[in-house]
């Protein structure tokens, strides 16, 4: 996956699926296994401040993939107990 992600796209943030902990970053390290150029993928491991900092940097015409974790709908976050959402984060960007 995170080879496609390389060759398709133009930037690469790799976050973990909710908490800042090391065990939460395990996807992220297999990603970067499989990237050739690992130095140009951004690991932000809050998964609420990764969405912002790509949504921060993205232009007309750009087009976001917020990948993993989303499918579920919501999340629980560890740190604050509150529901965190993929869809909600974007749209709130978004508008």
């Amino acid at each position: 996956m995170g080879a496609v992600a390389e060759r398709l796209g133009h930037s690469l943030v790799l976050t973990s699926e909710g908490a800042a902990t090391g065990d939460s970053l395990e996807l992220a390290h297999r990603l970067l296994d499989g990237i050739k150029q690992p130095g140009k993928a951004q690991v932000i491991p809050d998964r609420t401040k990764a969405i912002a900092w790509i949504l921060e940097r993205v232009r007309p015409g750009d087009v976001v993939i917020v990948a993993g974790m989303g499918h579920r709908g919501y999340k629980e976050s560890p740190r604050r107990k509150s529901l965190v959402d993929d869809f909600v984060l974007c749209r709130r960007w978004l508008y």
